[in-house]
Parts: C-alpha cells; sequence; structure tokens
C-alpha cells in the first residue's frame, strides 16, 4: 500500500482546514490526493459527499462503530494531538494505526480510535 500524506495542515487562525481524511480516502483507493474532492471545505455533509464519491469509484463505505476494529486497512478518526477537541483521520491496519497522514506522525500511537470506516469492493452487475 502507497500511504498517502496531507496537503493542507489545519490552521485556525487562517480559517484553513487540514485534508488529513482526502489523504486516508486517496491512500485506501491507491490514487493521487488531488483525484479526491475537498472533503474538508464540505462542511456538515461531508460524510455524505465521502459515500457519493467512493461509490462512484466503484467501492462502498461500511461504518463500524464501537470498539470492534475491522479486519485488514480502514480508517480511524483519532484525536488530534495538535487541537483538542478536534478529531483527525489515519490508516489502520486490523485496529492499529498504521500511518497519520500529518508530517509530525504523531497519531502513530493513538490513545483511542474514535471510528472506522473500511472501504469494501461493490458489487456490481
Amino acid at each position: 500500500m502507497i500511504f498517502v500524506d496531507q496537503t493542507k495542515l489545519h490552521d485556525p487562525e487562517k480559517g484553513v482546514n487540514g485534508n488529513c481524511l482526502a489523504a486516508c480516502v486517496a491512500t485506501m483507493l491507491q490514487v493521487p490526493i488531488s483525484m479526491v474532492p475537498e472533503f474538508e471545505d464540505m462542511g456538515d455533509d461531508h460524510f455524505h459527499s465521502i459515500i457519493e464519491f467512493v461509490a462512484s469509484q466503484r467501492l462502498r463505505l461500511t461504518y463500524h462503530p464501537g470498539s470492534q476494529p475491522p479486519a485488514g486497512f480502514s480508517i480511524g478518526t483519532v484525536n488530534s494531538p495538535r487541537f483538542p477537541g478536534l478529531r483527525h483521520a489515519v490508516i489502520c491496519h486490523d485496529g492499529k494505526v498504521r500511518h497519520d497522514p500529518h508530517p509530525t506522525r504523531a497519531s502513530l500511537e493513538p490513545e483511542r480510535i474514535w471510528f472506522y470506516e473500511t472501504f469494501e469492493l461493490w458489487e456490481v452487475a
């Protein structure tokens, strides 16, 4: 797997939202981040936009709440080590963080992963 790093870092003073989630979606799809929409600027409806984008790539997004991580690669959300109260997207494998798209890699040993989103092949007739 080729891990993709984020290209925009969160900077609330400048009104910039980081694109860690887009980097994780690009990693899961194995495409350049430039091919992924800027979910970070879509507001509260970004999750619906992610589902639509992933579906357009002939994949399905499955949400796994709770403490049981899915097997294989997934996107997990951890507490941001830089901004308390903010979530930060990371790539997990079997429930363990494998890639933090932020250049500091500060989330490689998170205290708690909030939720998982896995990508599965979408059956096409």
